[in-house]
């Protein structure tokens, strides 16, 4: 039996009510592959369209320097030779909360020190984005190993996992199962007694998402996905539910975790991360276009979006540049200001590595349950080269 996790650190009513949950909600259902229950945005609306007004140009503190290494030099050199050129624009789908690096680095100038300008258009879901990655009107996406996912590519959609967006890390209570506190260590001690049990699921586990790491924990107690008794609740719904005692607990992920176990309504009981270490989550995407006819420009776009997820990194780990990131992940998430450390986001991988081990098992996973009919090759499925461009720019952390 897997330990039961201690609770989240409890926040106060006042923050959580601060808290932009529709923001942060779609954030959580990026990273799964999910739609977000709320109504489209303006953007999502009107798909055919995606020129959309850019999200601001760099702030004052596009000054700001990359870490002082002899790494970093090469990038800066060839940044301020595009200086006196006009900006390439590069066109974003992204959802709110989501793509952090990206943000920090459209208001800390880094795209512009590349000559290139980064467009972001926002929508409720990553499948929203697949036809205009298909058509070219979107170069870069949000995307997961879900079903919808590989669905596309049968259907002639061409898009790579370019760079790490979320994945799940063993201590980092991001993704888990929690259940009611009157059940946890009464009516249910171990994983075993989930089995007839009702748990609540953002969609069919089997089409992905959490449904991974979730088949590896009742796998650990000799039980299936069929065992227990899903009920489809969207991740912002969850927590009322539990309140309600509609069930016995849920597959969620932050910051909802946060948001019910500060509010006494559900305890995390087990971590995904320590079942499913290390699985890709959540990446980007690029279209074909992109990768094959503008690979500098893709090049010089991964370098200034990897000097923002590292921006981003340090800031969660040690507060570093607290005054100038901390306002830039307030804005771009929804949350309040003190609320944004506080919520164990998924983790982003600093020099932009993705899992391919993972994203095959999970792809094999989808075809072993019936939910994709075709499988590719890891080498139409990743491209790793621009990050792997970006990280001799930068240097490896």
């Amino acid at each position: 039996m897997k330990p039961e996790l201690a609770a989240n650190g409890a926040l106060s009513r006042r923050h959580l009510l601060s808290l932009g949950l529709a923001g942060c909600a779609a954030l959580a259902l990026a990273a799964c592959g999910q739609s977000a229950p709320a109504a489209p945005s303006p953007a999502a609306s009107a798909p055919a369209s995606v020129a959309a007004k850019p999200s601001g140009s760099p702030s004052t503190q596009a000054s700001a320097k990359p870490a002082g290494s002899q790494a970093a030099q090469p990038a800066s050199a060839q940044a301020s030779s595009s200086a006196s050129r006009s900006l390439d624009v590069v066109k974003q789908g992204n959802l709110r909360g989501l793509t952090l690096g990206a943000a920090i680095a459209r208001e800390r100038g880094y795209f512009a020190e590349q000559g290139v300008q980064s467009d972001e258009t926002m929508f409720d879901s990553g499948s929203q984005q697949t036809p205009l990655i298909a058509t070219g009107q979107l170069d870069i996406g949000t995307s997961s190993p879900t079903s919808a996912h590989f669905n596309a590519l049968s259907r002639g959609v061409k898009q790579k996992f370019a760079v790490d967006n979320a994945h799940l890390e063993k201590g980092v209570v991001s993704e888990a199962i929690i259940l009611r506190p009157d059940l946890v260590g009464k009516d249910i001690k171990t994983i075993a007694d989930l089995k007839g049990r009702t748990l609540l699921a953002q969609t069919d586990n089997k089409q992905g998402g959490l449904g991974f790491a979730v088949s590896k924990v009742l796998a650990s107690a000799g039980l299936k996905i069929e065992d227990v008794d899903w009920k489809i609740v969207p991740f912002p719904d969850m927590t009322n539910a539990l309140a309600n005692k509609q069930a016995d607990g849920a597959a969620q992920l932050e910051p909802f975790i946060t948001a019910a176990v500060s509010r006494g309504i559900a305890q995390a009981w087990q971590n995904l991360a320590d079942f499913y270490p290390g699985e890709q989550a959540g990446a980007l995407v690029f279209s074909e276009g992109f990768i094959r006819d503008r690979r500098d420009v893709a090049r010089r776009w991964m370098v200034a979006h990897l000097r923002g997820v590292r921006d981003m990194n340090d800031f969660l780990k040690s507060g570093k540049d607290a005054q100038v990131v901390g306002p830039i992940l307030t804005k771009a998430t929804g949350s309040s200001a003190d609320l944004v450390t506080k919520i164990q986001w998924l983790p982003i991988d600093g020099n932009g590595s993705l899992n391919s081990a993972s994203i095959e098992a999970d792809q094999k996973q989808l075809a072993d349950w019936g939910s994709i009919k075709e499988t590719f090759p890891i080498d139409q499925l990743v491209d790793t080269q621009f990050v792997d461009y970006a990280v001799q720019q930068l240097g490896k952390v």
